[in-house]
């Protein structure tokens, strides 16, 4: 019975919990911030392998970061199969927080996040975005090497976007992505990263205006003078690049020459942009003709970049040229050449506009990142109140269900111990009446049948001998009895003996036994003294049964109760 309610009681549970947590998903709450991709990705993510989601489900940051960066990125499914990785090493930050090197990986996952944006679906909030949370990690944890990291690319994603969003160009003044750059380059001397240092100042050189020798000298100079160990080429060529910028802003035009050359024979690693680098170094070759008073030469040589950018396809370096240009023409009052570059200029930057599908400006960068933020905090916070609803709902439901269950235990334990005292009393009253021999309908009508045949009535004496024995003896209380000891003692063999105790009792000697063992076990359970001195195992030992359980088995028999039951049963019954 108990068994079969705690079933019902379980299964109750299970489907209370299955009615809270639709009440949960019913809730008016929105999902947990991730990453929001774009549309056209969105659908190609749906065709990436279930097993491939499978596979990453139970990896760690550091792991995921890894099976992300080991995707081929030139083509579509290793880009989906890559940002699945990074948005789920992402989403994992809450549960990792305690983890330095795991937040580490979580970090670089963002800054990959915000590559694959930036590179592969022209969205530059995005990759802002990924950024600013990188940035934030990195702050929190003091992950100061790869700061260096974000900075720079931060200043890549605005240097862009304020050409594109700026009102009249090529003069725009990059304030903010020249701030990121800079704080590249001091957390990168910081943590001795001596790539990110080399791009810094390159970056700052292509940047900066190269005539305010102020914004730019400075770190030229720091970084000649920082010792920098060469081992991939691109810190020797931004060595003499700065050989050269420096020469330049000194007017020491051969200086300049000499260490502009050397940078382009520099040989760096395949992995860099050769082809951009080889250009950078030119074009300020071409400034230190313009500036020896060799015109000519200048036009000539930032000419053959623009064709070189134009073969390479390169938008933003095409562009760039045409601005540079723009500005050279200017300063030889050549207005029309001027306004030919100024007006290829802004078509190449309304071309990269539609490529890049968005240019704000680095305040509504901000400020769209700011509401991001909010909007996250407020999800979170409706997230945690739908948890809440549902541990309070799901809370009452099993208190509930426990109080109910303790209340049918209660009331089931009651009426037992009223069933148990039912039975003492039937008990004490069947003890205190004598066996009488049984009636013809309950002996049995085998020939060993004591009542079953007039013919077979068993010696009187026999009879008399034999309960004087099993009925007041103190024998059967051995556990060494037996049927062959009561013949001894009676003075007959085992045939007439079964046959009397089966005519006088009604049940074979076996039952008879059993039954005189458990009701000298009674006698003692009903005795104060002995109820609460003696244990179980004892009296079970005292009247003649050899094993406990034995014991329970014979006493359930005889009395429907067991001997435990019997035996609070009998102190509630004795007087106090």
């Amino acid at each position: 019975m108990t068994g079969r309610f705690t079933a019902i009681f379980l299964w109750m549970v299970v489907m209370l919990l299955s009615l809270s947590m639709r009440i949960y998903a019913e809730t008016d709450h929105p999902p947990t911030d991730s990453l929001s991709l774009p549309s056209y990705s969105a659908a190609s993510l749906e065709r990436v392998e279930e097993d491939f989601r499978k596979q990453i489900a139970t990896l760690s940051p550091s792991a995921l970061f890894r099976l992300g960066d080991d995707q081929n990125l030139n083509s579509p499914e290793g880009v989906n199969k890559a940002m699945l990785c990074y948005v789920t090493a992402t989403s994992l930050s809450d549960e990792y927080g305690k983890h330095p090197k795991e937040m580490c990986d979580i970090a670089k996952s963002y800054i990959n996040i915000a590559y694959i944006y930036r590179t592969r679906f022209h969205n530059n909030y995005e990759a802002y975005n990924n950024l600013k949370r990188a940035e934030q990690i990195c702050t929190d944890y003091g992950f100061n090497d790869v700061l260096c990291h974000i900075y720079l690319s931060l200043s890549s994603v605005l240097s862009i976007n304020s050409t594109l969003s700026a009102a009249s160009n090529p003069t725009t003044d990059h304030k903010s992505e020249d701030t990121y750059l800079e704080k590249a380059f001091s957390y990168a001397i910081g943590s001795k990263n001596h790539e990110v240092t080399a791009f810094s100042i390159i970056n700052m050189i292509a940047e900066y205006d190269v005539e305010d020798s102020r914004s730019i000298g400075r770190y030229i100079d720091k970084y000649l003078t920082t010792e920098i160990n060469d081992t991939t080429g691109i810190q020797q060529y931004a060595r003499f690049l700065c050989q050269g910028v420096k020469g330049l802003l000194n007017k020491n035009y051969s200086e300049a020459h000499s260490a502009f050359q050397k940078a382009v024979a520099t040989d760096v690693n395949k992995k860099y942009p050769k082809q951009q680098l080889d250009a950078l170094a030119l074009f300020y070759d071409a400034l230190a003709y313009e500036g020896e008073g060799n015109i000519r030469y200048s036009e000539q040589l930032q000419l053959s970049l623009l064709d070189s950018t134009r073969k390479q396809e390169d938008a933003e370096w095409e562009m760039w040229m045409h601005g540079n240009l723009n500005l050279f023409y200017l300063r030889q009052n050549d207005s029309g050449r001027a306004d030919t570059h100024l007006l290829a200029y802004y078509r190449m930057r309304e071309k990269l506009a539609e490529e890049e599908g968005s240019s704000l400006s680095t305040d509504e960068y901000d400020m769209q990142h700011t509401i991001s933020t909010y909007r996250r905090e407020l999800e979170q916070a409706a997230e945690e109140r739908g948890r809440v609803r549902l541990i309070l709902i799901s809370g009452g439901t099993i208190a509930f269900m426990v109080i109910l269950l303790l209340c049918f235990l209660l009331y089931h334990a009651k009426k037992r111990r009223q069933y148990i005292m039912r039975l003492y009393e039937k008990n004490l009253l069947t003890r205190a009446e004598s066996a009488p021999c049984q009636s013809s309908e309950t002996v049995d009508d085998s020939p060993d049948s004591a009542c079953s045949n007039e013919a077979s009535v068993p010696d009187p004496a026999l009879i008399e001998a034999i309960t004087a024995v099993l009925d007041n003896g103190s024998e059967p209380l051995n556990n060494d009895f037996q049927l062959v000891t009561l013949c001894t003692m009676v003075g007959s063999n085992t045939t007439y003996v079964s046959q009397a105790i089966n005519h006088h009792y009604g049940k074979p000697f076996k039952n008879v036994l059993a039954e005189r063992r458990v009701r000298e076990a009674c006698r003692r359970l009903d005795d104060p003294v002995a109820n609460s001195t003696l244990t179980i195992e004892a009296i079970c030992l005292e009247v003649g049964f050899k094993s406990r359980s034995a014991f329970s088995v014979a006493f359930k028999n005889v009395t429907g109760l067991t001997p435990t039951e019997y035996r609070k049963a009998a102190k509630r019954y004795m007087p106090a």
